[in-house]
């Protein structure tokens, strides 16, 4: 069975797309503060592929080691993907999420940090990271042991089908209208 691409779609390696990609820190716990900066982990990474950010149970890092701590920043509008899971089904393995909180925060260790380049749109890797195909892919690649873990290789190795910009940012229109959609539908039912 031959696999169809689209018109001027390209198959390529993600690690082709992506400028930069980080591992998280190890945080150690019993070093948490009840004030400083957030650190942002697997559970801030939803099942619909939303960044959700409860703010009673964030852990927190000394402000004082910022600097030292760098490479491990987050802001507002990055790309994050969890490249770990506990769960029997790996529901939450390789799914990605847009960050969506307008201050400063720190990447725990088995989430990644993506920074893309010019020719790909990190919302349209985040919802690429949450399609079945990708899930399966994911899961099959995954080390399995105690928890599934998704190496850096993995990530940067696999290969996926990437649209040319405009229609890149035509998905990226209609997939989000129908979100916005989905969330006014549930505040209302809510």
């Amino acid at each position: 069975m031959s696999e169809i691409i689209p018109d001027k779609w390209t198959k390529i390696k993600l690690g082709k797309l992506i400028e930069h990609f980080q591992n998280g820190y190890a945080f150690t716990s019993s070093r948490y503060k009840n004030e400083g900066i957030p650190i942002i982990s697997i559970v801030n990474i939803s099942l619909d592929g939303n960044f959700k950010f409860d703010t009673t149970k964030e852990n927190k890092w000394s402000r004082e080691e910022l600097t030292f701590l760098e490479k491990y920043k987050v802001v507002n509008g990055d790309l994050i993907i969890a490249m770990t899971d506990v769960t029997p089904t790996m529901e939450i393995l390789g799914r990605g999420a847009i960050v969506n909180r307008n201050e400063v925060m720190l990447l725990n260790q088995r989430v990644g940090l993506i920074k893309t380049k010019q020719d790909v749109i990190k919302r349209y890797l985040s919802y690429l990271f949450n399609s079945n195909s990708w899930r399966n892919y994911c899961k099959t690649s995954a080390g399995l042991g105690a928890q599934a873990n998704l190496g850096t290789k993995e990530i940067l190795n696999a290969n996926i089908l990437v649209p040319p910009l405009p229609e890149q940012k035509k998905i990226v229109s209609i997939l989000t209208s129908v979100d916005d959609v989905i969330e006014k539908t549930q505040s209302q039912i809510n």
